[in-house]
Parts: C-alpha cells; structure tokens; sequence
C-alpha cells in the first residue's frame, strides 16, 4: 500500500510540473486493477489541465518482480509508447 501510494505521489509531482500529454503504462496486480488506480491518476490529471494517455498490465496475484521480465509487460510498454 505504502509503494502504491508513493507511486501515486511521484505521478501527481510529475504531472504537475507541466501541463502536456503524458504516456504511463501501469504495471501491478489486482490492488492496481480492482481499486481502479489508472483512472483515478487519469481523472486527477484531467483536473489538472493534462491530458494522460495509458494503459495497464494488471495481472492478479502478481509481484514486481514477475512482471518486470515478461514478454507481454514489454509489449504493453511499446503499445503505450507508440500510441498517439
């Protein structure tokens, strides 16, 4: 919980520095998913005047380190990447 929300400290600190078009992927498990983090950044940085793009791999039961080295995480992270 306490890196779930560090994380979500740093998105805000980042997205207030400027206001743009951000790309995140979010990368966790079902706390990330069920609790509807993606949207909730989105929707704060919608009220801040910025516009976020992203995308999540949310697999349940998973830890970082799992997800870091899997294939499907790499491609989520260039679909994000190359969206417009």
């Amino acid at each position: 919980m306490k890196l779930i929300l560090g994380m979500v400290c740093l998105m805000l600190t980042t997205l207030g520095l400027s206001q743009a078009s951000k790309k995140v992927l979010f990368i966790g498990n079902s706390y990330t998913s069920v609790n509807n983090l993606p949207n909730l950044i989105s929707s704060l940085a919608d009220a801040a005047g910025n516009t976020l793009t992203y995308d999540a791999y949310t697999p349940g039961g998973s830890q970082l380190n799992q997800l870091c080295y899997q294939k499907v995480c790499i491609l989520y992270a260039l679909k994000i990447k190359v969206r417009k």
